[in-house]
């Protein structure tokens, strides 16, 4: 469930020149948040305390500073021609007040870098280094000696692996005062109930009980947000025990998705399980399985929904030599837009593409201009002596050709006049990666069978915190 930050914080955003005029006339400290605006509603993603202009600094020190992940977000406005949203949350005449103001509405919003929040902050506010979890060991709060479940260990790393938990885990749960976890020298902090609450109560799970969400997460490999759901839902067998079982919010005959589906002969339990299989959407799916256009798609109740009405006036064409009734069919059999089979139809460069109607074939039909000094092109070390002739071997439009022959994605495709183009990002769109040791052979295709958005395994790629998130360049060749 996405958070409405603007209405939980009850702020108001501005811009960075209303903000700079709110502190240009006052000498006390201040607690400010920046908002992330490119997002479908504001986030905020940095808190801080300041004094004087420190506010208006920070797309200035973006270039330098070692917070990547704010660094990121303040360049994707820029890239956007955004500006981040700016809030001054209050004033105070004590620096002290002010610091601990900041730890307070860190914790409240929650570090990304812990997995509790979207906030870009490295360290838990107050002093600039409380929390910070350091890359190596050191002289940080990582390399401390830590008390977690009653026992000792020498740093988080440590306590982390023993319990099978993150380090983040194991520092949220010391911030949070989580009974028996804490840093050796500082003792144990007091807990915080909201968090406690939600987090630390029994749970009934198919008949187990577990002490909490999150050991039942971990005993039975399922996403704590997926018991919780279960659990607000009222599927049967899953409660807390000091609420009991609730009623079912919902009835397996009124979900849309809860159909058997078959797809060129394989058949699912649901449309959400053949979305995980294939990669296709729940809305393609679900429409050509009610479609007699798409005969490899159907329901296993049989429910077929016809067109109201069919095309007015179909246009017959021939593909080597079959038949298609029209030019949709046509183009459903060969996986490409009505434009390009019309195109295709009426281009020489396709002599096996023609509309059945001879008139039209024959008025509409042309040659399609060729430059006086034609292009060569190697494909995979094929060698063509125009762009126009690559194209039609590989059933391409010339706009196709010329971008796979500037990517780095199809190093195998050259063509004289054409350089290869480096990506905005630095990586090619088809780069290889590895997640929790599965191949991949881009970005998008793990997308599509894991459900995951591009961006946050991109994120995770250059993440520290993601260590089974990796680049692999040989995916490409697979």
């Amino acid at each position: 469930m996405k958070v409405d930050w603007v209405k939980q914080l009850g702020v108001k955003i501005t811009t960075l020149s209303e903000a700079a005029k709110i502190i240009k006339s006052t000498d006390d400290y201040y607690v400010y948040v920046i908002w992330k605006i490119y997002t479908p509603s504001p986030v905020p993603f940095y808190v801080g305390k300041g004094h004087w202009q420190r506010l208006i600094k920070h797309e200035m020190e973006s270039e330098a500073e070692n917070n990547i992940y704010k660094t990121r977000i303040i360049k994707k406005h820029k890239s956007l021609g955004v500006e981040c949203g700016y809030t001054i949350i209050d004033f105070f005449d004590d620096e002290s007040a002010a610091l601990q103001a900041e730890i307070d509405l860190i914790a409240l919003i929650g570090r990304f870098d812990l997995q509790l929040g979207p906030l870009a902050n490295r360290t838990d506010g107050g002093d600039g280094t409380r929390g910070h979890l350091a890359r190596k060991r050191g002289d940080s709060y990582s390399a401390k000696s830590v008390v977690a479940n009653g026992e000792r260990y020498g740093c988080l790393r440590d306590a982390s692996e023993d319990l099978g938990v993150t380090s983040g885990a194991v520092s949220g749960r010391i911030k949070n005062g989580w009974s028996g976890y804490y840093y050796e020298d500082e003792g144990q902090r007091q807990s915080t109930k909201e968090i406690l609450g939600r987090y630390k109560k029994e749970v009934v799970v198919l008949g187990n009980r577990y002490p909490s969400a999150s050991e039942a997460s971990r005993k039975l490999g399922i996403d704590v947000r997926m018991i919780s759901k279960r659990i607000a839902y009222g599927w049967e067998g899953y409660y807390y025990v000091g609420e009991g079982q609730l009623p079912r919010k919902t009835v397996w005959s009124n979900r849309k998705d809860k159909v058997a589906v078959t797809i060129f002969g394989k058949s699912y339990s649901t449309v959400a399980e053949a979305v995980l299989a294939t990669g296709e959407s729940w809305p393609k799916i679900s429409k050509r399985c009610l479609s007699p256009n798409f005969p490899g798609y159907s329901r296993n109740d049989g429910l077929i929904v016809p067109k109201l009405s069919p095309p007015k006036n179909p246009e017959a064409v021939l593909v080597n030599a079959k038949r298609f009734e029209s030019i949709g069919k046509a183009a459903e059999c060969f996986g490409i837009t009505d434009g390009g089979v019309a195109y295709r139809c009426r281009s020489d460069n396709y002599p096996n593409w023609m509309f059945a109607d001879a008139f039209k074939q024959a008025t509409e039909s042309f040659t399609p201009g060729f430059s006086s000094n034609p292009l060569s092109v190697w494909v995979d070390g094929v060698f063509y002596e125009s762009q126009s002739k690559a194209a039609a071997a590989y059933e391409i439009d010339i706009n196709t050709l010329k971008k796979r022959c500037r990517s780095y994605s199809f190093p195998g495709w050259v063509s004289t006049g054409v350089a290869k183009l480096e990506p905005k990002d630095g990586r090619p769109g088809l780069i290889g990666v590895v997640i929790d040791g599965k191949h991949y052979r881009s970005i998008n295709q793990a997308s599509r069978f894991l459900a995951l958005p591009r961006k946050l395994i991109r994120d995770r790629l250059d993440s520290e915190y993601w260590p089974t998130y990796t680049s692999d360049s040989l995916a490409l060749y697979r």
